[in-house]
């Protein structure tokens, strides 16, 4: 499993105990992982209406995102939208 590290993520406070993220990520392996810590959902936005996405879970302490290609999507790119609880702080996050 190879960590992953976005193209581009930014965070949105909706001022209600929640906080929504959008993360854009290349896939390098077949199976990648990056950090979402405090996760309490996530998923793969499609491209295009009917596009067949890599399965994704979050880690049992839904702090992990993972996401299993298959070769044709080495290279591909991907857009994740999560939502987290509580405020954010990225120095702390559970690396595992």
């Amino acid at each position: 499993m190879s960590k992953i590290f976005p193209d581009f993520q930014t965070f949105l406070d909706t001022r209600d105990g929640d906080t929504i993220g959008v993360t854009k990520v290349t896939l390098t392996n077949q199976v990648n992982h990056f950090n979402l810590p405090k996760s309490t959902d996530a998923r793969i936005l499609a491209g295009v209406f009917g596009e067949t996405l890599p399965n994704f879970y979050l880690n049992a302490g839904r702090s992990r995102f993972s996401m299993d290609g298959i070769t044709s999507d080495i290279g591909k790119k991907f857009t994740v939208v999560s939502r987290h609880r509580g405020s954010l702080n990225f120095n702390n996050e559970d690396a595992s």
